[in-house]
């Protein structure tokens, strides 16, 4: 989550400097999403159960918007954000995991 993290600021600090910034349902979506990234991100060490629910959830509507979105458009930021988001969806999935975030 943390290279996620890193990827979504990029991705705002682009937004930020293009010519063209206009506040938008879509932009706002962006900061939110990065503003979560961000807590549970931070808050994995914390190992309260809330967090790992919580990423699984954002993680699979990661997985949605990005694998809807490449059905469209093609580009490696998607691909990547897919990749990164199935990968944390299967690591909190397994038992050790669920245990780790339960102690």
């Amino acid at each position: 989550m943390w290279t996620q993290l890193a990827i979504s600021l990029l991705g705002l600090w682009g937004l930020v400097n293009t010519a063209s910034l206009r506040f938008s349902v879509a932009t706002l979506i962006a900061i939110v999403s990065t503003a979560v990234v961000g807590v549970l991100a931070a808050g994995y060490h914390s190992r309260k159960k809330w967090v790992r629910v919580a990423a699984l959830v954002i993680e699979g509507l990661v997985i949605l918007d990005h694998g809807y979105g490449l059905m469209f458009d093609f580009n490696l930021i998607s691909l990547l954000y897919l990749i990164l988001a199935v990968i944390v969806v299967v690591r909190l999935s397994r038992s050790a995991a669920a245990a780790w975030f339960n102690r």
